[in-house]
């Protein structure tokens, strides 16, 4: 028995008056009518409907069960409708998970012009250096996994620093240098050069740090070479505080993707921050790997004087 449908068509018989009337304008038989008012009696162990050939009326025990099954429906009716409004308009919390690298760098201006145009969207935003795993355990969650872009590792140092120490020529060179590298599972490089793949360990002599913005920063200040994120280091190189170092070296290519749920039945607040990702995401990797790929922020003789005598004192 489908008790809701059975509840409005008992609403509607005490409605109409009648279970032709009814038969008719739901578009179905009278016996099924009579069956889903009789299903309902067997289902409370009560008469609700005093009926003979000519007449029909609610005995006091169906008067008392009509009401509620008014409130009932109704209180369903509303539901539905609300999950429905959730479908159609963006409302409500949404709540992202990010890398804490990618979040500090892009999220604070993407989340401000996302609620300009949904205000009625509250954000909730944790950063987290895990969110990888989301990936691999696609298969034991009902989600969808859609590419955003791309982006790689560059390596960089301050003016200040190069002016001190003698600039490496290539990746051997980089063991006479403090590097300021990752204290976490990404001590490891993956590099691409001159077709050979393979992984370069860069420990930290210098400085040993889990945050890319960390490494920036204490590059910036003097401490040494820094292999970080090119959306990390983009603006540091545009305004000359770092200089790019090895630029045909390729090191660590990673994609950033969107991963939300089923796309059936999607929230409006998940799919309109979605097609936002998509829009936004592409325009602002893009940017960085433009940034890290002019040739005038690469490091060149005519930038730095080199002292030849000088070498780095790990």
């Amino acid at each position: 028995m489908d008790l809701f449908n059975c509840m409005r068509v008992f609403i509607k018989v005490s409605d109409v008056g009648s279970f032709s009337g009814v038969a008719k304008l739901l578009n179905v038989s009278t016996p099924h009518v009579s069956r889903c008012v009789s299903d309902l009696e067997a289902s409370v162990q009560a008469r609700l409907i005093q009926r003979n050939t000519r007449h029909q009326s609610l005995t006091e025990a169906g008067a008392r069960y009509l009401e509620s099954c008014r409130e009932i429906v109704a209180k369903v009716d509303e539901a539905a409708l609300e999950a429905n409004k959730s479908c159609l308009t963006p409302q409500g919390c949404l709540k992202i998970l990010s890398d804490i690298e990618f979040g500090i760098e892009h999220l604070a201006e993407m989340m401000a012009a996302y609620t300009k145009d949904h205000p009625d969207v509250d954000l909730e935003l944790t950063l987290t250096s895990g969110t990888s795993n989301l990936i691999d355990e696609q298969q034991d969650m009902q989600i969808v996994v859609c590419k955003l872009g791309g982006f790689s590792s560059v390596i960089c140092a301050a003016p200040d620093y190069l002016r001190r120490f003698e600039k490496p020529r290539s990746l051997q060179d980089l063991s006479k240098h403090r590097i300021l590298g990752f204290n976490n599972d990404r001590k490891k490089e993956l590099a691409d050069y001159n077709n050979v793949r393979g992984f370069l360990d860069f420990h930290g002599t210098g400085l040993k740090a889990n945050l890319a913005q960390t490494l920036r920063d204490s590059a910036i200040a003097g401490m040494g070479v820094c292999i970080i994120p090119d959306y990390v280091a983009s603006q540091a190189l545009i305004s000359g505080k770092l200089q790019r170092l090895l630029p045909t070296i390729e090191l660590h290519p990673q994609s950033v993707y969107a991963v939300y749920s089923s796309r059936k039945y999607l929230d409006a607040k998940i799919r309109t921050w979605v097609s936002f990702l998509k829009e936004t995401v592409p325009k602002r990797l893009s940017g960085s790997n433009k940034i890290v790929a002019n040739p005038s922020l690469f490091l060149s003789p005519m930038h730095i004087p080199i002292a030849k005598s000088s070498s780095c004192q790990k």
